[in-house]
C-alpha cells in the first residue's frame, strides 16, 4: 500500500507484471493478484494472496524446512539445503523463461508456504520482455544460483 503518485504507478506496473506472468503461464506465478485498488485521497493498495513467510537467508534452507514444516531430521538431507534451493532457481528460472527478469532477487522477496511451495513476490522493479539466454548468459540466473550454493549452472 502506498500514498505517493510514484508508489501508486509502482503498483500499478507490478499488478501488469503478476497479469502478465499469469496470462503467459496460464495461472498465477508467486501469489493471485486480485488487482490494484485506488481511492479519492490517493491510497493504493496492490491485493495478492497471503502464501507463507519471506526468507531471511539463501543459506541452510534445508534447516528452514525443519523448522517451519517439521520435517524429521532424518528427511532433512532428502529435501534439504540443495531442493529448496534448486526450487528457488527453478522458480526464477521460469519467470525468466516467459519474460521477465526480477531485479531484486533477495531473500525476502522469496516465500515458501505450508505446502513447500516456492513463490517469488515483489516485482515492482521487474521487466517484461527479458530475454535469457538459459542455462547460462543471465546474469541475474548465474548471480542467484552462486548466491543458492548452485555452482554448476
Amino acid at each position: 500500500m502506498t500514498t505517493s503518485q510514484q508508489g501508486g504507478e509502482k503498483l500499478l506496473e507490478e499488478g501488469e507484471i503478476y497479469r502478465y506472468m499469469a496470462r503467459r503461464l496460464g495461472g498465477p506465478v508467486g501469489p493471485r493478484c486480485y488487482g490494484v485498488f485506488s481511492d479519492i485521497d490517493g491510497t493504493t493498495a496492490l491485493i495478492l494472496d497471503h502464501l507463507g513467510t519471506t526468507l531471511n537467508s539463501f543459506e541452510n534452507l534445508g534447516v528452514l524446512a525443519f523448522v517451519l514444516f517439521f520435517i524429521p531430521a532424518a528427511a532433512i538431507s532428502s529435501l534439504g539445503y540443495i531442493s529448496y534451493s534448486q526450487d528457488v532457481y527453478n522458480e526464477v528460472k521460469k519467470i525468466h523463461e516467459n519474460g521477465v527478469c526480477h531485479n531484486d532477487l533477495e531473500p525476502r522477496n522469496v516465500l515458501i508456504d505450508e505446502g513447500g511451495q516456492v513463490h517469488i513476490i515483489d516485482f515492482h522493479i521487474s521487466v517484461i520482455g527479458h530475454k535469457c539466454y538459459l542455462p547460462t548468459g543471465c546474469d541475474e540466473l548465474e548471480r542467484l544460483a552462486w548466491r543458492l550454493g548452485i555452482h554448476d549452472r
